[in-house]
């Protein structure tokens, strides 16, 4: 057979369990109109679907990170102080990458991960 096969990926939706916004620590690069979100190592509960996260925050530390006059020390520790505690992460359709389709029905738990 010369046909090729496809590997889809499983989409999750990760969201706070308190309903709370997720914040991420993210940098911006202005001269070149650039961004990204900064990660660390899943080592709780997102480890079993990646080996690596968003660099979460809360409120106080996301005023904190926007902070220009933070030192690189206290930019590392809300970095290393991050946690995934208050996050649940259940399987979603993979309808989710179509541009196509929208709708609440996308966030709908198709199997619990945790």
């Amino acid at each position: 057979s010369t046909g090729s096969s496809k590997i889809v990926k499983q989409p999750y939706f990760i969201h706070d369990n308190t309903l709370k916004p997720l914040f991420f620590a993210g940098l911006f690069e202005p001269t070149t109109n650039s961004a990204t979100i900064v990660t660390t190592e899943s080592i709780i509960k997102l480890s079993d679907i990646h080996h690596r996260r968003p660099v979460f925050l809360s409120v106080a530390e996301s005023m904190k990170w926007l902070n220009h006059n933070l030192i690189e020390k206290e930019l590392l520790d809300l970095i290393e102080n991050s946690k995934d505690t208050n996050i649940d992460a259940y399987q979603v359709s993979t309808l989710v990458n179509k541009s196509t389709v929208d709708g609440e029905s996308l966030i709908e738990k198709l199997d619990s991960l945790f």
